[in-house]
């Protein structure tokens, strides 16, 4: 996870699923906040991996790019939630229905 995510202390737990094999942009990302104060910190850590990802992939692989353009960004209470995949509407839908 260190090498993917920058967590610190603002982030109190995490479950994180990244593609095995590193070509294509899919990710889940569970973090759940230290308490309400780091919401702002553990946001800026979703935003950031996405930013990298979009980095990568730009010369890597660039039809990963669509994936990247709507990166799903959740919050439920102190739990943030991160989903990369081609299809953003139905994982906004999933993560909304949790």
């Amino acid at each position: 996870v260190d090498n993917y995510y920058r967590l610190d202390d603002s982030v109190a737990a995490h479950a994180i699923y990244i593609s095995g094999s590193g070509g294509t942009a899919e990710e889940v990302a569970v973090l759940q906040a230290a308490g309400a104060a780091s919401l702002d910190r553990v946001e800026a850590i979703l935003n950031q991996r996405v930013d990298t990802l979009r980095r990568q992939f730009a010369g890597y692989r660039p039809e990963e790019m669509a994936k990247l353009e709507h990166p799903v960004i959740v919050f439920r209470g102190e739990t943030a939630i991160l989903v990369i995949s081609d299809g953003p509407a139905r994982a906004a839908s999933a993560v909304g229905a949790l």
